[in-house]
Order: structure tokens, then sequence, then C-alpha cells
């Protein structure tokens, strides 16, 4: 869908033309990047988890940035943090042996194998001059060992006493600290409708990070990872929560950032509302046909009177 096809109504507002109004009274937030900035949390700690896991796995010194985790996440189906990690170490083995040039070219053969996890682990299957590499590293990536690392990152110090295990890797204060607040307490306040949040976060990095600003008692349900059998883009977690609040999907509007969260809303036949905060693509949203665009989250407010009854 085109710029064209959307109507800026106010500034930082954007609605798509011949959107009809309804009734909202069920507001359902992604966390990363709507509610919480994790650009120097999350995105770091994928980052730093992915510099580790190849120093495990002899690959050596790598360049990978948050414009990178950027492009993985614009690919879809990596919504996960987790999985988003193992296969970005997979994509510094398949380069180390001549098997793609660049990350463009492994993300789009990722896509045509499935997307996400499925297509990377395909892709590196088909490679026969990684074998021995590989090998490597699923002899070292045990999952839990993966999540492990990528926890101390995020937690930090705080990984002992969340998790009940002494910290093995990363000694220092945690990313999670550097978290800032996308939302006032005022919004939450006077949003017209029950709160509800979808993530892709454990319970633990949940809890900690939305009362760590001081906003979980807004919410009147969270679904977190452990709370579904199918993450996003799957619509099982959205429809959950909108289930729990005992609300209508007609009813309800999701607020996310990603291809995941357009694409979970879509699934699920909920309004979504796309917020930018400097972050997302806006273009990409356009694409994807977010029915509603804000140029950050704090534009809800003054939004919801150009789409609600």
């Amino acid at each position: 869908m085109s710029a064209s096809e959307y109507e800026k109504v106010a500034e930082g507002i954007q609605i798509r033309k011949g959107l009809a109004r309804r009734k909202i009274d069920c507001f359902v937030f992604d966390i990363d990047g709507v509610l919480i900035d994790v650009t120097q949390s999350f995105r770091k700690a994928i980052v730093e988890t992915v510099k580790k896991y190849c120093g495990l796995v002899g690959i050596g010194k790598v360049e990978f940035g948050p414009e990178e985790v950027r492009k993985f996440k614009n690919a879809g189906s990596f919504n996960d943090d987790w999985e988003l990690t193992y296969a970005a170490v997979l994509y510094f083995i398949l380069k180390k042996n001549g098997a793609v040039k660049g990350l463009e070219e492994y993300l789009k053969m990722v896509v045509e194998h499935g997307e996400g996890i499925v297509g990377a682990k395909k892709v590196a299957v088909k490679c026969s001059a990684c074998a021995e590499d590989i090998e490597k590293f699923w002899d070292v990536s045990e999952e839990n060992e993966m999540n492990k690392i990528f926890e101390e990152f995020y937690f930090g110090k705080l990984y002992s006493k969340v998790y009940n295990e002494k910290n093995e890797y990363y000694f220092d204060e945690g990313f999670v600290e550097t978290e800032k607040a996308l939302v006032s307490k005022s919004l939450l306040d006077n949003v017209p409708g029950k709160l509800g949040a979808f993530t892709g976060r454990t319970k633990a990095e949940t809890d900690y990070g939305l009362n760590r600003i001081g906003i979980a008692r807004y919410f009147d349900c969270l679904v977190c990872m452990e709370d579904v059998k199918k993450k996003k883009p799957d619509p099982e977690g959205l429809v959950k929560c909108i289930e729990r609040m005992k609300c209508k999907k007609e009813n309800a509007c999701y607020i996310g950032d990603g291809e995941s969260d357009v694409r979970a809303a879509k699934s699920a036949g909920v309004l979504f509302i796309a917020v930018i905060n400097g972050v997302a693509d806006e273009k990409l949203m356009k694409k994807l046909e977010a029915e509603v665009i804000l140029e950050n989250t704090s534009d809800l407010l003054d939004a919801v009177k150009y789409f609600c009854e």
C-alpha cells in the first residue's frame, strides 16, 4: 500500500483512507519498541551474544550491530530474539565458508526456505562446505546455554536472582537497566478501555521490565512467551489476551512496531496500530497495510478519536 493511501489527520497520526470508525474497548500492546525503548537492552544483548558465540565456535571477531539486527527484524518471523541470535551466528558460519556474500543475500535465502529460524536452519544444512563449523556450532549452542548467555547480558548481576543460578559469562550491570519508558502513566490512565500486552518476552523479562518503569499495574492481562505454543506472527497469543479480558476481536486493537505484529493482528482480524518511535520502518508498515500509523506511542490518545466511535 502506497503512502498516498494514507491520510495525515494530525501531527504524528496517519489513518488508512476509508477506515471505518468502530467501537474499540480493548487495547493490546506489544512491549519492545512500543512501551519500552529496548535499543540499548535487548538489541544490544543480541549483538553481544552473537559476538560471544562467534568466539565460542571459532569464527573470531565479527562486524555485527544494531543495523544488522534491524535487517533481521524487518525480514519477518524473527520476533524471538533468541532465535534471531541463533540465525545470526549461522549467517557468520556461512559467510566464513563462502556460502553467502552478505546479510541481504542470506536473509533472502532464509525467507525462501521458510522464514525465521526454520528457514535459517534449512539454509545452513544445505551448505556442505559449512558442515564442520555447523557441527561445532550445534555442539556448543545447546538452546538453554545460548539463552543463558543472552539473559546474562540482559539481566547482568540480577541474573542469579532471577534464575537462581550463577553467572558464567557476564558479571556487570545488565542492559535492562538502560531501558526507558515510551509511554506515560497519564496516557495509560486515560486509554478508553481494557489494557493488555502480548509480547515475545519471557515472564521474568516482562515482569521486571514493566515494574522497573512503574507501569505493570495498568495491565489487565499479560501474555508472554511461556503462555503460547506458537510464537508471533501466529495470532495465538493476541487472541488469548483478548479472550482473557473478555473482549471481542472486532472491538480490539493491537499496538506494535514489527512485521510479526502486523501479521498477527491481520490473522486475528484485529485492527493494527503501528508505532514508529524513531525505530520501526514506516514504509514497511504501509506495505503491510497497518490501519493506523503513529509517529510515537504518545500519539495514541489523540489518534483514538479518528477511528473510534
